[in-house]
């Protein structure tokens, strides 16, 4: 059983154990003498970095078909389904996931301790140096470094969250286990899609010009490099003579569910970051055992230069 199979089977379990009050007992009493109330509820995190996705194969014998299972023998951790199963990945952005990078310091004089100070970390990407024609007995004009920066602070992150409720009836038609295993596969699935809904709805906050060949150009770009997004209103889709699904006239592209409108650009040069902690929170519902689970998750889009992405 993978670690993330053991985690949130235990939380499972343990949910269904808690009580809705906590009793105090005096030093010197026998027996209670308050009730606290409280929520039936157990909580934990999830690492997507350090957990695996379980195979797809169930108690009774039936294989379940996911986008990303696993051929026999192969391990995935959870980060590498987000990045198999994301639009945005797949046109070339980067996913990566993170913790809180912070960095130890000594404080105080007479009394001494650490604190923990959080550093901020940065996406990056370069473009070429912009060399000029100059002659021997000519200053050469400084310019500005051709790199664009993105800064990862999950103080500024998007929280996605994600609740599930799990009927006693389902727990005990198909068990725990099976119940874990494909919850694990719908997480992967929707922090993909959340991932993608992130980084379009930051391309399109800075409202996007219009593709053109010409702005392609201007700005150095090759047009293998460029990817489009064909979101539910379908502006700008079709097939080229080849086949090939596409918008603008013949730029590869994709659909997707997680925008309305079509976005185009050198996907490689964006990303986005998911904090490899994941927040779960199993709540006992009522008597008979009903579950609730829920999610939390947290993103920042990566956006270093928005002028490398059009629309149609």
């Amino acid at each position: 059983m993978s670690d993330a199979r053991t985690k949130i089977r235990a939380l499972l379990a343990d949910a269904q154990n808690q009580t809705a009050f906590v009793s105090h007992t005096p030093p010197g009493y026998a027996e209670p003498t308050a009730y606290f109330s409280k929520e039936p509820a157990s909580t934990g995190t999830l690492n997507l970095a350090t957990s695996y996705l379980p195979g797809m194969l169930g108690a009774d014998g039936n294989l379940y078909g996911a986008p990303i299972a696993t051929a026999g023998g192969e391990r995935a951790t959870l980060n590498a389904g987000i990045l198999q199963n994301s639009r945005c990945a797949a046109a070339g952005s980067v996913i990566i996931t993170r913790p809180d990078p912070s960095k130890a310091r000594a404080i105080g004089l007479r009394d001494p301790g650490v604190a923990f100070e959080r550093i901020a970390k940065f996406f990056s990407t370069i473009e070429g140096a912009p060399f000029t024609t100059t002659d021997d007995d000519s200053d050469v004009q400084a310019s500005d470094l051709p790199i664009s920066r993105a800064t990862i602070d999950w103080s500024t992150s998007i929280q996605k969250s994600v609740r599930f409720e799990i009927p006693r009836s389902l727990q005990r038609l198909i068990g725990h286990d099976q119940i874990v295993d494909e919850v694990l596969v719908a997480f992967v699935l929707g922090l993909a899609r959340a991932s993608d809904a992130v980084l379009l709805a930051a391309i399109e906050a800075t409202n996007p010009a219009t593709f053109t060949a010409g702005a392609v150009a201007a700005k150095g770009l090759r047009i293998d490099e460029l990817r489009g997004l064909v979101g539910t209103e379908g502006a700008g889709a079709g097939w080229r003579g080849d086949g090939a699904f596409a918008v603008a006239g013949g730029i590869v592209a994709d659909t997707t569910a997680d925008t309305a409108g079509t976005v185009i650009g050198s996907f490689g040069r964006a990303g986005v970051a998911i904090h490899e902690s994941i927040d779960l929170i199993v709540e006992r519902r009522n008597t008979k055992g009903d579950l609730v689970l829920t999610a939390h998750a947290n993103m920042i889009p990566l956006l270093p230069n928005p002028s490398v992405f059009w629309t149609v």
